[in-house]
């Protein structure tokens, strides 16, 4: 299971699993490769409509899973090919 702190950083791993360029998948999107570059690099925040049309291009899904239930859907996923990305997105602070 993955762990990953932000939208940019799951973005940029999936995109890269998926064998996708920056451009390719900004022109899917109907975006420019600047912006899915600044995307990736944490320098904007998008809007989850524009995250979610961008992990829809590579075939994933976000979703909001409840704290209390992220051990057993972690269990659900069996072997590290269907394995997703679980964002932390809270501040350390606030854990």
């Amino acid at each position: 299971m993955y762990k990953i702190r932000t939208p940019g950083l799951a973005l940029r791993a999936t995109r890269r699993k998926s064998r996708i360029s920056q451009a390719e998948l900004a022109k899917k999107a109907g975006t420019s490769q600047s912006y899915v570059v600044k995307i990736e690099q944490n320098a904007v925040d998008p809007r989850l409509s524009t995250l979610s049309r961008l992990f829809d291009i590579l075939n994933y899904e976000i979703v909001a899973i409840p704290k209390s239930l992220m051990e057993t859907v972690q269990g659900l996923i069996a072997t590290p090919d269907e394995q997703g990305f679980f964002l932390n997105i809270l501040p350390e602070e606030q854990k």
